[in-house]
Protein backbone atom coordinates (compact mmCIF):
# COMPACT_ATOMS: atom_id res chain seq x y z
CA UNK A 1 0.00 0.00 0.00
CA UNK A 2 3.00 1.91 0.89
CA UNK A 3 4.33 1.59 -2.43
CA UNK A 4 1.71 2.33 -4.20
CA UNK A 5 0.92 5.06 -2.50
CA UNK A 6 4.47 6.53 -3.04
CA UNK A 7 4.04 6.12 -6.91
CA UNK A 8 0.73 7.14 -7.07
CA UNK A 9 2.38 10.85 -5.57
CA UNK A 10 5.84 10.52 -7.24
CA UNK A 11 7.58 10.36 -4.47
CA UNK A 12 9.42 6.71 -4.70
CA UNK A 13 12.61 8.81 -6.09
CA UNK A 14 12.55 10.59 -2.30
CA UNK A 15 12.67 7.14 -0.13
CA UNK A 16 15.08 5.78 -2.92
CA UNK A 17 17.40 8.48 -1.93
CA UNK A 18 17.21 8.40 1.57
CA UNK A 19 17.26 4.36 1.47
CA UNK A 20 20.72 5.24 -0.57
CA UNK A 21 21.96 6.76 2.08
CA UNK A 22 21.38 4.33 4.66
CA UNK A 23 23.30 1.88 2.40
CA UNK A 24 26.53 3.55 1.58
CA UNK A 25 29.10 1.13 3.54
CA UNK A 26 31.22 4.82 4.52
CA UNK A 27 27.81 5.99 6.93
CA UNK A 28 28.96 3.13 9.27
CA UNK A 29 32.70 3.25 9.35
CA UNK A 30 33.84 4.56 12.47
CA UNK A 31 37.41 5.00 13.74
CA UNK A 32 37.63 3.66 16.65
CA UNK A 33 39.61 6.37 18.37
CA UNK A 34 37.22 9.10 17.06
CA UNK A 35 34.22 7.94 18.63
CA UNK A 36 35.36 9.81 21.85
CA UNK A 37 33.96 12.88 20.03
CA UNK A 38 30.10 11.54 19.90
CA UNK A 39 30.03 12.08 23.85
CA UNK A 40 29.39 15.31 25.63
CA UNK A 41 31.72 16.05 28.51
CA UNK A 42 30.49 18.99 30.45
CA UNK A 43 33.64 21.46 30.27
CA UNK A 44 35.63 18.77 29.76
CA UNK A 45 39.96 19.01 30.11
CA UNK A 46 42.35 17.81 27.99
CA UNK A 47 43.17 15.27 30.45
CA UNK A 48 39.79 14.54 30.74
CA UNK A 49 39.43 13.98 26.67
CA UNK A 50 42.75 11.83 26.29
CA UNK A 51 40.69 9.33 29.14
CA UNK A 52 37.59 9.47 27.28
CA UNK A 53 39.50 8.26 23.94
CA UNK A 54 40.87 5.71 25.19
CA UNK A 55 37.84 4.22 27.02
CA UNK A 56 35.61 5.18 23.67
CA UNK A 57 37.96 3.43 21.47
CA UNK A 58 38.05 0.34 23.71
CA UNK A 59 34.38 0.17 23.55
CA UNK A 60 33.83 0.43 19.99
CA UNK A 61 36.83 -2.55 19.60
CA UNK A 62 34.78 -4.28 21.81
CA UNK A 63 30.85 -3.79 20.25
CA UNK A 64 32.22 -4.72 17.06
CA UNK A 65 33.85 -7.90 18.23
CA UNK A 66 30.55 -9.03 19.92
CA UNK A 67 28.84 -7.38 17.20
CA UNK A 68 26.68 -5.72 20.29
CA UNK A 69 25.42 -2.10 20.17
CA UNK A 70 27.92 0.04 22.02
CA UNK A 71 25.45 0.84 24.78
CA UNK A 72 25.24 -2.84 25.79
CA UNK A 73 29.09 -3.16 26.28
CA UNK A 74 28.97 0.34 28.32
CA UNK A 75 26.98 3.47 28.37
CA UNK A 76 27.70 6.63 27.36
CA UNK A 77 26.93 8.08 30.86
CA UNK A 78 29.15 5.79 32.49
CA UNK A 79 32.56 6.83 30.26
CA UNK A 80 31.81 10.29 30.84
CA UNK A 81 31.86 9.78 34.70
CA UNK A 82 34.88 7.37 34.52
CA UNK A 83 36.65 9.67 31.89
CA UNK A 84 36.00 12.76 34.72
CA UNK A 85 36.66 11.10 37.67
CA UNK A 86 39.37 8.24 36.12
CA UNK A 87 39.18 5.31 38.97
CA UNK A 88 42.33 3.49 39.99
CA UNK A 89 41.24 -0.13 41.14
CA UNK A 90 37.85 -1.84 41.14
CA UNK A 91 36.60 -0.95 43.93
CA UNK A 92 36.21 3.02 42.46
CA UNK A 93 35.27 1.86 39.64
CA UNK A 94 32.09 0.11 41.11
CA UNK A 95 31.55 3.07 42.35
CA UNK A 96 30.56 4.82 39.03
CA UNK A 97 26.97 5.31 39.27
CA UNK A 98 25.98 4.57 35.60
CA UNK A 99 28.31 1.61 35.14
CA UNK A 100 26.50 -1.77 35.63
CA UNK A 101 27.63 -3.92 39.08
CA UNK A 102 29.11 -6.85 37.84
CA UNK A 103 31.01 -4.61 34.98
CA UNK A 104 33.44 -3.49 37.45
CA UNK A 105 34.42 -7.06 38.40
CA UNK A 106 34.82 -8.78 35.36
CA UNK A 107 36.99 -8.61 32.48
CA UNK A 108 35.39 -5.67 30.74
CA UNK A 109 36.11 -3.71 34.34
CA UNK A 110 39.93 -4.54 34.06
CA UNK A 111 40.06 -3.37 30.50
CA UNK A 112 38.24 0.13 31.75
CA UNK A 113 41.11 0.79 34.23
CA UNK A 114 43.95 -0.31 31.83
CA UNK A 115 42.43 2.19 29.33
CA UNK A 116 42.27 5.13 32.08
CA UNK A 117 46.05 3.83 32.83
CA UNK A 118 47.00 4.29 28.98
CA UNK A 119 45.29 7.91 29.30
CA UNK A 120 46.98 8.73 32.72
CA UNK A 121 50.59 7.71 31.07
CA UNK A 122 50.20 9.40 27.69
CA UNK A 123 52.66 12.49 27.06
CA UNK A 124 50.41 15.76 27.20
CA UNK A 125 51.46 16.57 23.67
CA UNK A 126 49.06 13.61 22.81
CA UNK A 127 46.36 14.63 24.51
CA UNK A 128 43.02 16.07 22.89
CA UNK A 129 43.00 19.53 22.35
CA UNK A 130 39.33 20.74 24.08
CA UNK A 131 37.08 22.33 20.88
CA UNK A 132 36.13 25.10 20.87
CA UNK A 133 32.43 25.82 20.97
CA UNK A 134 30.50 27.85 18.33
CA UNK A 135 30.07 31.47 19.38
CA UNK A 136 26.51 32.24 20.57
CA UNK A 137 23.92 33.19 17.95
CA UNK A 138 21.99 35.92 18.49
CA UNK A 139 19.87 38.23 16.54
CA UNK A 140 18.52 35.70 14.18
CA UNK A 141 15.33 35.01 15.81
CA UNK A 142 13.03 36.90 13.35
CA UNK A 143 14.71 34.82 10.85
CA UNK A 144 14.15 31.53 12.18
CA UNK A 145 10.23 32.21 12.93
CA UNK A 146 9.98 32.81 9.19
CA UNK A 147 12.15 29.69 8.25
CA UNK A 148 9.42 27.97 10.50
CA UNK A 149 6.56 29.39 8.91
CA UNK A 150 7.95 28.60 5.27
CA UNK A 151 8.71 24.90 6.32
CA UNK A 152 5.01 24.18 7.90
CA UNK A 153 3.69 25.54 5.39
CA UNK A 154 5.43 23.42 2.35
CA UNK A 155 5.07 20.26 5.23
CA UNK A 156 1.27 20.89 5.07
CA UNK A 157 1.51 21.05 1.56
CA UNK A 158 3.46 18.11 0.36
CA UNK A 159 2.00 16.18 3.59
CA UNK A 160 5.33 15.41 4.83
CA UNK A 161 5.87 15.80 9.00
CA UNK A 162 8.17 19.05 9.43
CA UNK A 163 11.24 17.23 11.39
CA UNK A 164 11.65 14.88 8.25
CA UNK A 165 12.62 17.92 6.38
CA UNK A 166 14.52 20.28 9.19
CA UNK A 167 14.86 20.56 12.81
CA UNK A 168 15.46 24.13 14.93
CA UNK A 169 18.95 23.36 14.67
CA UNK A 170 18.99 23.30 11.12
CA UNK A 171 16.81 26.22 10.70
CA UNK A 172 19.23 28.11 13.17
CA UNK A 173 22.20 27.11 10.30
CA UNK A 174 20.32 28.30 7.71
CA UNK A 175 19.39 31.55 9.04
CA UNK A 176 23.00 31.98 10.28
CA UNK A 177 25.94 30.60 8.03
CA UNK A 178 26.21 30.69 4.18
CA UNK A 179 26.60 27.80 3.33
CA UNK A 180 25.37 25.05 5.91
CA UNK A 181 25.46 21.43 5.38
CA UNK A 182 22.28 20.30 6.43
CA UNK A 183 19.93 17.63 4.84
CA UNK A 184 17.21 20.54 4.00
CA UNK A 185 19.60 22.16 1.40
CA UNK A 186 20.00 18.76 -0.18
CA UNK A 187 18.01 16.28 -2.87
CA UNK A 188 14.06 16.31 -2.22
CA UNK A 189 14.44 18.04 0.79
CA UNK A 190 16.01 21.11 -1.11
CA UNK A 191 12.95 20.57 -3.62
CA UNK A 192 10.34 21.09 -1.11
CA UNK A 193 11.92 23.26 1.03
CA UNK A 194 15.49 24.25 1.24
CA UNK A 195 15.89 26.17 -1.98
CA UNK A 196 12.62 28.40 -0.89
CA UNK A 197 14.40 28.62 2.59
CA UNK A 198 17.75 30.13 0.78
CA UNK A 199 15.19 32.50 -1.11
CA UNK A 200 13.47 33.90 2.13
CA UNK A 201 17.22 34.11 3.36
CA UNK A 202 18.19 36.06 0.62
CA UNK A 203 14.97 38.47 0.25
CA UNK A 204 13.86 36.91 -2.98
CA UNK A 205 10.52 35.45 -1.01
CA UNK A 206 8.14 36.83 1.48
CA UNK A 207 5.74 35.03 3.43
CA UNK A 208 2.05 36.74 3.83
CA UNK A 209 -1.58 36.71 4.65
CA UNK A 210 -3.76 35.43 2.30
CA UNK A 211 -7.13 35.02 4.32
CA UNK A 212 -7.05 31.94 5.05
CA UNK A 213 -3.71 31.43 6.27
CA UNK A 214 0.04 31.89 5.04
CA UNK A 215 1.19 32.24 1.79
CA UNK A 216 4.64 32.45 0.21
CA UNK A 217 5.19 34.99 -2.48
CA UNK A 218 8.33 35.80 -5.14
CA UNK A 219 9.60 38.83 -4.93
Amino acid sequence: MLRAELDENGRADWVAEDMDALLDPSRYQVEPREAYRRIKLRRPRPLDLAVLRELAAWREETAMERDAPRGWVVRDDALAEIALHRPQDRAQLARVRALKGHVAKGADGAALLAAVERALAMPEDQWPVVPRGRAPVSGHESLVALLQALLRLRCEKHGVAMPMIAKRSDLDRIATEEAPDVAALRGWRRHVFGADALELRAGRLALTGDGRGVAAITL
